[in-house]
């Protein structure tokens, strides 16, 4: 399985992505190893940095974009499975067995906080227009929306369909998938 990330600043012009059967992060033609089957990637500080969250490991590991050398890892929970940023020094990691959305900064490269959800959070994504969290609690198939930020506060929550595994957020709407289904969620205009 490969997820591929988009670069977030100007100069980063190969786009990262993972190779989980075995265990590497490639950017362009380089590449290093990580944890054993890493689950997901993000690109934080602006680009300079590559999140990755290692599932098996149960740790959240950063990288240097440019060298790909490894330069801290911090615990990420007792079921972490996905990952969110808003590119620049915050990171949210699901954890399906805690029932908690975990965050993280990285100036230091640290936990900074816990917030049960229950319901078991599993797919998240970060909506960048709207300064927001869109998270599918597989558990109890809601969705819910956080305002993001070290501190994040519930806005919202929906109905939503069994097993969610993505969460897309793309203007007025938000999108959710699981192997079998789709669900459009709009939101409500002001």
């Amino acid at each position: 399985m490969e997820a591929t990330l988009e670069p977030m600043k100007a100069g980063v012009s190969e786009t990262p992505t993972l190779d989980s059967a075995r265990d590497r992060l490639i950017v362009g033609g380089r590449s290093t190893r990580t944890c054993s089957e890493p689950i997901a990637a993000a690109m934080v500080e602006r680009g300079k940095q590559i999140a990755v969250l290692c599932g098996r490991e149960r740790v959240l590991d950063l990288y240097d974009t440019t060298t790909l050398k490894r330069l801290e890892r911090v615990g990420a929970g007792i079921g972490p499975t996905a990952l969110a940023t808003n590119g620049v020094e915050l990171l949210y990691v699901t954890d399906v067995l805690g029932n908690a959305l975990l965050v993280y900064h990285t100036r230091p490269f640290e936990f900074i906080r816990r917030v049960h959800l229950g319901g078991g959070p599993y797919a998240i994504a970060y909506d960048r227009g709207h300064w927001g969290l869109w998270i599918a609690l597989v558990g109890s198939n809601r969705l819910v929306n956080y305002a993001a930020g070290a501190r994040p506060v519930p806005r919202a929550e929906f109905p939503s369909i069994r097993n969610a595994r993505e969460v897309i957020p793309a203007g007025a709407t938000i999108t959710v998938r699981s192997e079998t289904e789709t669900q459009v969620v709009r939101r409500r205009s002001k």
